[in-house]
């Protein structure tokens, strides 16, 4: 991407921003603030935190052209100048080290073992540029590099894993890693812009001066097979969760990843370093992974594979006549695909891994009698959580078993989240305040009824 193009996509940004907020204030305006100031807290937080976000990756962008050697714009051209390669030990190349023992371990076979069902390239849209695949619909980009390393000594972020309460207002840029230049070995260096963990790769990356080699005793840890590497952001959120779980799920589709035939376990690294939370479990039994923090490492670590997972979420489940000229695979539509049987399915097959993880069948039978009712409630699910703001908030109900002396009432945060997936499985109705908690209306059975309040 060109200076100038970044010049317009900020102006334009910038105008939409103030659109926004002249928006915001006039409905304020026309509200009483003294009830709201909670809401209008929060949107003025992510307005900011977004306009952040935007500067630092806007910078960075304008840094690696101004590192750039020759200025080329190329797809995969190298960049800034080339770290050099740690130097050859063969003690090193015959004493390797093991990777550490993940955060969350799964043993055994996979139960979703798909065939893999997304042969039709088109149906995902995906598109080639930069050396990674950009997605039609949300810009997401998904890379793939077949040797990548890390010198996890560059990486600056907090351990992660910890109880939430051991933490208690630990500041969120702690968990959100930053990385020294040099600190990322790629085969290529690909160059877009995003917002996301993405950049932060991309600014340490060492451009094409080659990957440490295990065999020259260049790496202390060697992980074989597919590795993911992701960021997250909103983790204690079910709803920004079930969105990073699909694009993983839409990722291993992309990859056409089955499931780790010949023994090898999918490996997942989260590069943050969150505390724990109630959501971690289902990473792991969702895609039958290994998830490890990357703190957990040390020293040089060599990927055989490696996969920067897109942050960018398009839950999508479209016609294939929508699929646009020039996308791998894809063409303009023709014959006018309009039945059940044309569609992508990419969110049917979302739901049946995660059914199928949690052994429940996909023909589901609903209890008529099971009529659930979500109560929201306040609880400490990370360091930053303030109880006593959270426990004004309008979408905690009161009463809500007298209301509905009938229905099961349910607290989400003091279940499991494979006990609150097998139960809403199987129900008739579900009821619940706009939150992120109806987010579990993807796994009713057909037929099934959803009541949304909004307060």
């Amino acid at each position: 991407m060109r200076p100038a193009t970044v010049r317009l996509i900020f102006n334009a940004l910038s105008s939409l921003a103030s659109v926004y907020v002249g928006l915001v204030l006039y409905i304020f305006t026309c509200m009483e603030i003294e009830e709201h100031h909670d809401l209008l807290d929060q949107l003025e937080h992510r307005g900011e935190d977004f306009y952040r976000r935007f500067r630092q990756s806007a910078a960075a962008l304008k840094q690696r052209r101004a590192d750039t050697a020759d200025g080329s714009d190329g797809d995969g051209e190298p960049e800034g100048p080339k770290c050099p390669l740690p130097p050859p030990d063969e003690n090193r190349a015959v004493h390797i080290s093991n990777e550490p023992t993940p955060y969350l371990l799964r043993t055994g076979r996979a139960k979703y073992l798909p065939a893999p069902k997304p042969a039709d390239e088109s149906c995902l849209r995906w598109k080639s540029t930069n050396g990674c695949w950009e997605h039609y619909q949300s810009s997401a980009m998904l890379c793939r590099f077949d040797d990548m390393a890390l010198d996890v000594t560059k990486f600056h972020v907090s351990r992660g894993g910890e109880r939430p309460e051991d933490v208690r207002g630990r500041n969120e840029e702690e968990e959100l890693f930053q990385v020294d230049y040099c600190g990322v070995y790629l085969p290529y260096k690909p160059v877009f812009w995003t917002q996301w963990y993405q950049s932060k790769l991309m600014d340490a990356a060492a451009g094409v001066g080659g990957v440490p080699d295990r065999s020259q005793g260049q790496c202390d840890v060697y992980l074989p097979g597919l590795t993911l590497l992701y960021e997250r952001i909103e983790y204690a959120n079910l709803y920004h969760t079930m969105t990073d779980w699909f694009n993983v799920h839409w990722s291993l589709e992309k990859l056409k990843y089955g499931g780790g035939g010949g023994g090898q376990q999918l490996r997942m690294i989260w590069l943050d370093g969150h505390a724990a939370g109630s959501l971690d479990d289902a990473w792991a039994d969702i895609f039958h992974a290994n998830v490890t923090y990357v703190s957990q490492y040390k020293g040089i670590v060599c990927m055989e594979r490696a996969v920067w997972l897109p942050k960018n979420s398009p839950i999508y489940d479209v016609p294939k006549d929508s699929v646009e000229y020039g996308y791998e695979g894809g063409g303009y539509g023709a014959g006018g695909f309009s039945s059940e049987n044309d569609k992508c399915g990419v969110m049917d097959r979302f739901v049946e891994r995660v059914l199928t993880a949690y052994d429940i069948p996909l023909d589901r039978t609903m209890d008529p009698a099971l009529d659930l009712v979500i109560d929201r409630q306040p609880y400490f699910a990370h360091p930053r959580v303030d109880m006593e703001k959270a426990a004004k908030d309008t979408r905690t109900l009161p009463d809500l078993r007298d209301i509905f002396p009938n229905s099961r009432v349910i607290r989400l945060h003091e279940m499991s989240f494979r006990q609150q997936v097998e139960l809403i499985s199987r129900a008739h109705t579900l009821k619940g305040v706009h939150g992120a908690g109806l987010t579990h209306l993807l796994w009713l059975p057909r037929g099934a009824e959803v009541t949304e309040w909004q307060p």
